[in-house]
């Protein structure tokens, strides 16, 4: 991380120097301890690159970059490239301390002619082992949207991750990444939600039961497309996928409290 500090004397109630020039130093992206009274906290602002965020490009030649403001006006970290796919990965982070880890960060996606960039949000306990699947977003939001989810399986070496696919939309944006305590704000964002979807891969009927009485359920495909939705009534919704081309699709569980995604294969 860089910071950037300023001195100046005073030597009594109205003897004071002026504020001496600024000067920075860089510290090693080594692993950081979080706490509940010192979250980890990053608006990628002050820089035109990350801070000990490591690019990995999955496809493609593009990774993320932070935009300085072009089109939202605040520093972010965004991905927009056709086609190409890279994960922007955190520095190790221990959270064993924390009492209750959550993750809380904004996205926006800005739906384009033909799709909308695919933004998905992962963790693992330590850099040797596989990522785990947090959530993940696939339609457009104009506006900022919130997020907030509890962290499991705590370790030394946490790390998360964001995934960015492109898909011919206009850019998407993530901002103000928080690791730490939960917080009383926001609680009920919080993802509470859970789902299992039966046959998947499925050549048509597909049933979907979560953990929530009553709520929506709303299938987008790879292109952030709306093509389908359903109720769901005391824990249950049912499909029917005969008519769609056979490919990957996505459905979003929405409740009260929360809200998760599932993958549906179409053959």
């Amino acid at each position: 991380m860089t910071y950037t500090f300023r001195v100046k004397a005073k030597c009594g109630e109205s003897d004071e120097s002026e504020w001496a020039t600024p000067v920075s130093f860089t510290t090693l992206c080594g692993g950081i301890v979080v706490t509940d009274d010192m979250p980890f906290f990053d608006d990628f602002e002050g820089s035109d690159d990350f801070h000990c965020w490591q690019n990995e490009i999955i496809s493609g030649t593009d990774p993320w970059v932070v935009d300085p403001g072009y089109v939202i006006l605040n520093n972010t970290a965004f991905f927009i490239w056709l086609g190409g796919e890279a994960r922007l990965i955190s520095q190790p982070m221990d959270i064993t301390a924390v009492t209750d880890p959550v993750i809380e960060f904004k996205h926006k996606q800005l739906q384009g002619e033909f799709g909308v960039e695919e933004l998905s949000v992962w963790y693992r306990t330590a850099p040797e082992e596989p990522w785990q699947l947090i959530e993940i977003y696939i339609y457009a939001t104009n506006d900022w949207e919130s997020a907030s989810f509890k962290l499991p399986d705590p370790s030394a070496t946490y790390q998360i991750s964001f995934v960015g696919v492109g898909h011919n939309g206009e850019g998407l944006y993530v901002d103000d990444v928080r690791v730490g305590n939960e917080e009383g704000v926001g609680v009920g964002e919080l993802t509470t939600v859970t789902a299992s979807v039966s046959p998947n891969p499925t050549t048509g009927l597909v049933a979907i039961e979560a953990n929530i009485a009553n709520g929506e359920v709303v299938v987008f495909d790879l292109f952030g497309k709306q093509v389908a939705s359903a109720i769901v009534e005391e824990g249950r919704a049912e499909l029917d996928l005969g008519e769609y081309a056979q490919g990957v699709y996505v459905a979003r569980i929405i409740g009260a409290n929360g809200s998760t995604t599932v993958k549906l294969v179409k053959e």
